[in-house]
């Protein structure tokens, strides 16, 4: 978890990262398309499993991004996972230089044994 973010640009005075922010692509399914209430989801960075219990989008400088606002399933203490967008399928973060990933362990309504 290396990459930036907009409150580390926006507040610390970081510099954002070179190049496009990424989007989804025209075409393709957005994170709301993706991930429903319910669905189980973890992170590529070992966080996790957490319910979804609300979807928001925000913009940052034009660009539209998604957050999950989850609980653990072991703890159920409330989870943040912010600037989020999907790209071919994957639901990866806003910034480029950011290798966090969500995952989706499965859908809403499904049984999950973890």
């Amino acid at each position: 978890m290396c990459g930036r973010n907009s409150f580390q640009v926006d507040t610390l005075g970081l510099k954002a990262p070179d190049g496009e922010l990424r989007q989804t692509p025209p075409g393709q399914p957005g994170v709301q398309n993706i991930i429903a209430i319910g669905a189980v989801v973890k992170t590529n960075y070992g966080s996790g499993p957490y319910r979804v219990k609300r979807i928001d989008s925000a913009i940052w400088k034009g660009h539209r991004y998604w957050n999950l606002v989850c609980e653990g399933l072991t703890d159920q203490r409330e989870a943040y996972l912010n600037e989020l967008v999907a790209v071919d399928g994957r639901i990866v973060a806003l910034f480029p230089n950011n290798d966090d990933e969500v995952l989706l362990v499965n859908t809403a309504g499904q049984l999950t044994l973890i």
